[in-house]
């Protein structure tokens, strides 16, 4: 049996049919981009297949974790080949499987956050934060912003999506979450993964359990212990990363207006709307104080 070849193909005939939708100036933007990536699991995994599937040819992925058995029910690089692997690594294979011509930086260990600001340069476009590690993701967007660069974010939780764009000009990326502004890293970790910050904010979390349909026993779980992550089903999450990418497009291209924060693609089993985010209310503000006071009297 003859030994197959890789087939040749050039750039406009993988993308043919964007040119339906993209003038070739547009096309010809949309491959010149760089992409930064925080996290390349469930979003940032489909994300980045999506926008190599778009013609983008430039990304930075980071990542520190490997794909373990329970990625598999959503994540699209994750395989029973591929767990145990780095998931920025699978991801710039997956990548280069879709075009050769693309070229990925990977991070795929541990990166202080000094280390991170360093990477986050003018020449990176578009900055996506999407990582399990979101008080990481935060700092990374918070540091994009101060350059100048646009971010998107995309969390589905449950069977709720919301998906919005950070501009420069625009609120910090927390605020749309009501988390305080300014907030170290070890802080916002504590307040999002620690149980003890879950049973303080439990009111303001039903709002995930309820809009996001979790079963009680999931929630109750989810705020008594810290072993229990948001429940997260394939549907969902590719929903958000194909309304994150599209976000991303618009940025690239100027083509349409971008759903900009305080305004959010808010996504549920039974409709798509765009809604703005909820200010925080008093209480809420007055426990973004006693967070602040904390933090300095800690460290």
């Amino acid at each position: 049996m003859a030994e197959s070849k890789p087939y040749d193909f050039s750039y406009d005939e993988i993308f043919e049919r964007n040119y339906g939708i993209f003038t070739r100036e547009e096309q010809e933007k949309i491959k010149n981009a760089k992409i930064m990536l925080i996290g390349c699991g469930g979003m940032g995994g489909a994300m980045a297949i999506i926008l190599a599937r778009s013609g983008i040819e430039n990304f930075v992925l980071i990542d520190p974790d490997i794909y373990e058995p329970t990625n598999m029910n959503r994540q699209l690089c994750c395989f029973e080949d591929t767990c145990g692997r780095p998931k920025a690594i699978v991801t710039k294979e997956h990548l280069m499987k879709i075009n050769p011509g693309i070229k990925a930086e990977t991070y795929e260990k541990e990166m202080p956050i000094e280390s991170l600001e360093d990477l986050i340069k003018e020449d990176i476009d578009v900055l996506i934060g999407v990582a399990d590690d979101f008080p990481f993701a935060i700092l990374a967007m918070r540091m994009a912003k101060k350059n100048g660069i646009p971010c998107v974010i995309g969390y589905p939780t449950g069977m709720l999506a919301r998906i919005t764009t950070i501009l420069p000009d625009g609120p910090e990326a927390e605020e749309p979450f009501g988390i305080p502004k300014g907030l170290s890293y070890k802080t916002l970790h504590s307040i999002m993964f620690s149980k003890k910050y879950r049973q303080m904010f439990r009111g303001t979390l039903e709002y995930y359990k309820n809009e996001g349909e979790w079963t009680d026993e999931w929630f109750e779980k989810f705020i008594t212990t810290d072993k229990y992550p948001f429940p997260q089903i394939a549907p969902v999450v590719l929903a958000a990363a194909s309304l994150a990418s599209l976000e991303v497009l618009k940025l690239i291209t100027g083509k349409w207006e971008t759903v900009a924060a305080p305004k959010y693609w808010h996504i549920k089993p039974n409709y798509a709307s765009i809604d703005e985010f909820d200010p925080p209310d008093i209480k809420r503000r007055f426990g973004s104080v006693i967070l602040k006071i904390k933090e300095k009297l800690v460290g």
